[in-house]
């Protein structure tokens, strides 16, 4: 039997890729799927997830254990001519957004009792483009594939 957590992030996934962008509307979320990251505007809007950080057992039974993931999920996005504060204006408007459609999702995927999204960093990316690191908490089941 696959993870919750794997379940976890499909949920997310699905909820990104489905966000109508608060600016430039015609160009959504997608995931990155291959090996190859692109820049600039070709770039813009690609979101991945990184392995996971943490993980910490929290409650055992003869059959499933509770377990708390860490870990975060990268989007990517062009900041070519813009203005410094449309940068701004850029990062807070979709870090928002993303962090909210994690936060007031009211249910996943069989398996995963809890998914939060608990913040984000901004980081320079190769070229001029700002990638949000945004730091994920999943709580869920697990058992032992029998």
């Amino acid at each position: 039997m696959a993870s919750a957590l794997k379940s976890a992030r499909d949920d997310i996934a699905t909820l990104w890729a489905a966000t109508t962008p608060p600016t430039a509307t015609g160009r959504g979320y997608y995931k990155l799927t291959g090996r190859t990251m692109l820049d600039g505007a070709s770039g813009h809007r690609v979101f991945w997830f990184e392995p996971v950080g943490e993980v910490e057992a929290l409650d055992f039974t003869p059959s499933m254990a509770v377990v708390r993931y860490r870990f975060s999920a990268r989007v990517r996005l062009a900041t070519s001519g813009l203005g410094v504060d449309a940068i701004f204006d850029a990062v807070a408007d979709e870090g928002v957004l993303l962090m909210n459609r994690v936060n007031f999702k009211d249910s996943w995927s069989a398996g995963v009792r809890y998914c939060q999204a608990t913040g984000w960093e901004r980081e320079l990316a190769d070229s001029e483009d700002i990638e949000l690191a945004i730091a994920l908490v999943v709580i869920a089941e697990e058992t032992d594939g029998a």
